[in-house]
């Protein structure tokens, strides 16, 4: 594994998710990270205000915050962070297949069912439409009980 793309929002999901990173990077000491945060495209028809831009650019410097300073402070040389602008499952697998990745990983609902449909609509896109291998990290899954 020599590259992993980490596709959050911050979200309780996002969280187990970014655990799970954190153990494939312990994992796989070659490995590179690029953590994705995406800001869904606004319509057209509907030009987004700039204070949502705004709030969209504040999200993305605290989750780059975050990830080069609590997150992965470990692994400096290995992290990079990249805000993209664009349908989030799409963008998501697109990033992937161009960059190389090995293994897309993201967050998923928090939920007993194994319904895909409960999955979470990026998730369960991404799932659909990615020609990269993708872990989605749901429920109280935590590195110590997940199958890598």
């Amino acid at each position: 594994m020599n590259q992993i793309l980490f596709a959050t929002d911050a979200s309780v999901s996002a969280e187990r998710a970014k655990d799970m990173v954190r153990h494939l990077l312990q994992s796989w000491p070659q490995a590179k990270l690029t953590v994705l945060y995406v800001t869904r495209s606004i319509n057209a028809y509907e030009p987004a205000s700039d204070e949502s831009l705004d709030a969209e650019r504040a999200a993305f410097k605290e989750i780059e915050e975050l990830a080069e300073h609590e997150w992965f402070s470990e692994f400096p040389e290995r992290v990079k962070c990249k805000h993209v602008y664009g349908e989030p499952a799409m963008v998501i697998s697109l990033e992937a297949k161009e960059h190389g990745a090995d293994l897309i990983v993201l967050g998923g609902r928090a939920v007993g069912q194994p319904d895909p449909l409960l999955t979470g609509s990026v998730s369960h896109g991404v799932l659909y439409i990615s020609q990269v291998p993708v872990l989605v990290v749901k429920g109280d899954a935590t590195p110590e009980f997940a199958a890598v």
